[in-house]
């Protein structure tokens, strides 16, 4: 299992749905913590260290080398993330029901996170968030049928070019994902807008994942 750092408790009733989150290049598990002043409440959080040593960087991680992910360098980020959510799925359940499971990342973050999506059926998503990343060119993408899925770029991101955010965004949808695409006058950062939109978008799957649906009356 890969390092993880629980963000603050949930409020609410268990089970708490889970928002895993992971890191980019270079970065770890603490990162992207700040984020959970702003996000939705109900949600069990938790920040997941990347596999590798980022070189030349203290306390930097990386879940692949910098550039494209060979397919062997993916599927050695892949597999022990797995396991992690499976591990995390399991710790919050409540009286044997599995919470929703959504997962999100930004940078090479993101794209380990869309990557996951497209190879790994198990445990499954209820609902995406890909900030500022892209989609490897040896990943093949599935029939998504209606993946949620929030995309977040920024037109001057001088790391990842907005056009490949874009060329994903092509790719997910052609694919069947129900995409909530956004364009941001930024660079390779998350914004309090993002942020804002982000959360937004999470409320409206938490809302969905909590409908009851009422009995059929003969």
């Amino acid at each position: 299992m890969l390092v993880t750092r629980a963000g603050p408790p949930p409020e609410g009733d268990a089970p708490h749905p889970l928002l895993v989150l992971l890191h980019g290049l270079g970065t770890n598990e603490g990162d992207l913590a700040p984020m959970a002043d702003g996000l939705d409440h109900r949600l069990q959080l938790v920040f997941v260290r990347a596999p590798e040593s980022a070189p030349a960087i203290q306390e930097g991680y990386q879940w692949f080398a910098r550039g494209e992910p060979s397919e062997s360098a993916l599927a050695a980020a892949l597999a022990p993330l797995r396991d992690t959510l499976a591990a995390l799925v399991a710790s919050v359940a409540s009286e044997g029901v599995a919470p929703p499971l959504f997962l999100g990342g930004f940078s090479q973050g993101a794209t380990v996170a869309v990557s996951y999506a497209c190879r790994e059926p198990d445990p499954p998503l209820a609902g995406l968030i890909l900030l500022s990343g892209y989609l490897p060119t040896v990943v093949t993408v599935p029939p998504l049928r209606g993946l949620p899925i929030f995309l977040g770029h920024g037109q001057d991101d001088p790391v990842i070019e907005y056009a490949r955010g874009r060329a994903m965004a092509d790719r997910l949808a052609t694919a069947g994902a129900r995409l909530m695409r956004r364009m941001y006058q930024q660079g390779h950062t998350v914004s309090p807008q993002e942020l804002a939109d982000v959360d937004m978008f999470l409320k409206g799957r938490l809302k969905q994942a909590r409908r009851v649906v009422p009995p059929v009356t003969p």
